[in-house]
């Protein structure tokens, strides 16, 4: 018992020394920034100084691209949305009408699909890749959809609030739970008003499957307005953190979390890295940080691609969002977040018992795809939860892992054809595995 708590105390230490470690190498090359050439430091701080030139020029300007700009590149029309919720934060939303080819269609509506971006993520996740045919959106608007891209409160489309400011704790106070009962019925029902279509396809890709778990379990008159469910990577349940000095973290109380972390946005100095960094070594240093938490070996992902991919991998989120997904991995139930261990002094339930999240109470259709070697969701909890009756398609995807849905090289050829498969006869889908 003295030797786990030993152990225990020990990796906490560590976590702390390396976030002094990170906050005052920071400060350092914030400073060298200021004295020193730009390629001067970024030569010093690159494993492979010969290898600073990664990526085409084309590459190069994608980087800085934002998803209006990334779609217009491309040869596709958008148009750009806002999204209010209940409590006053504005969601950007992107459309994609039609495809480059396809913008003519009678006078019947567009089936609508709606894209949902993962933790700590934005709606350039789907827009990224190389060519079209790679990214989903572009394959959805070229397959005859009216494409729809949400946005999260607090990240870069969503910045903005009708009261509180980026820089005020009250902007970044709300978890997992804000973003299912607020943000996805807000955006929803905005798509639903301006297309004016009966049901829409709503397709997540992890936090953002979670994000539609919730919402459709807790509003079913919203569920009702959902022709099919697709979670890609899906995540309500998840296993416990790979790394044990991580696996630290998820065990430790929330106000500890805050005074580590402190109560606004999760890790923001990621974007200071991405900046100040050689590309390489931000590419390295992100292989790093997944196979060091998840133990994913990227493995599907060309290299070629990651310093363009990886550039866009980080949007803002808050802080509480991180420590709602502890709570959940702890008591391993999709559950709402625990306001009462927030404040808790050592009893850790005292009688106290969350409310859950009810997926088997879902009404739309539902379909899975999930990767074997994806060390994260805990599928089985997932579907064993689900009401067998709405559950029209569990499809396991040989060796891929998390990031291998929105990124894997062949994922517009192993993955992306059975979607369409599955959103154009969702009914007479077969349960390929379970």
């Amino acid at each position: 018992m003295a030797l786990s708590l030993f152990i225990r105390w020990g990796r906490f230490i560590l976590i702390i020394l390396f976030l002094i470690f990170e906050t005052t190498l920071r400060q350092v090359v914030s400073l060298l920034f200021k004295f020193v050439p730009t390629g001067y430091v970024k030569n010093g701080l690159s494993w492979t100084a010969d290898k600073l030139q990664l990526t085409s020029a084309k590459e190069d300007t994608d980087m800085e691209k934002d998803a209006a700009e990334l779609i217009r590149s491309k040869g596709y029309p958008v148009e750009e949305h806002t999204a209010i919720t209940n409590d006053g934060f504005l969601l950007g939303l992107q459309r994609i009408p039609h495809g480059r080819n396809n913008d003519q269609q009678g006078n019947e509506p567009r089936p609508v699909v709606f894209l949902q971006h993962g933790f700590l993520q934005c709606s350039e996740t789907f827009l990224i890749r190389k060519q079209p045919e790679q990214n989903l959106a572009f394959v959805l608007a070229d397959s005859g959809y009216d494409v729809w891209l949400g946005n999260n409160r607090g990240n870069k489309y969503s910045h903005k609030h009708k009261t509180y400011k980026p820089t005020e704790e009250r902007f970044w106070d709300w978890s997992l739970d804000e973003l299912m009962c607020e943000d996805v019925p807000a955006m929803l029902q905005h798509v639903l008003k301006v297309t004016q279509v009966p049901k829409l396809t709503y397709i997540g890709f992890s936090q953002g499957s979670a994000q539609a778990f919730g919402a459709f379990s807790r509003f079913p008159e919203l569920a009702d307005r959902v022709n099919l469910f697709v979670a890609l990577a899906p995540a309500s349940k998840v296993l416990p953190l790979q790394n044990p000095l991580v696996d630290v973290l998820s065990r430790t109380r929330p106000d500890v979390l805050f005074h580590m972390f402190g109560k606004k946005a999760f890790i923001p100095v990621t974007l200071f890295w991405r900046k100040k960094l050689d590309r390489d070594f931000f590419v390295k240093t992100i292989d790093m940080c997944t196979s060091f938490l998840f133990n994913w070996s990227a493995k599907n992902i060309d290299p070629a691609e990651k310093a363009l991919l990886y550039s866009h991998i980080y949007s803002y989120g808050s802080v509480k969002t991180v420590v709602h997904w502890f709570q959940i991995m702890r008591s391993r139930k999709f559950q709402m977040y625990d306001d009462y261990q927030e404040c808790n002094t050592g009893d850790e339930y005292s009688g106290q018992v969350p409310p859950v999240y009810h997926t088997n109470q879902i009404k739309c259709p539902v379909a899975l795809f999930y990767g074997a070697s994806d060390t994260l969701p805990n599928i089985k909890c997932i579907i064993k939860d689900l009401n067998p009756d709405k559950l029209v398609h569990v499809e396991e995807v040989p060796e891929y892992e998390h990031l291998d849905f929105m990124w894997a090289k062949d994922v517009h050829k192993i993955v992306y054809p059975r979607l369409l498969d599955v959103l154009k006869h969702p009914q007479n889908s077969a349960i390929a595995s379970q």
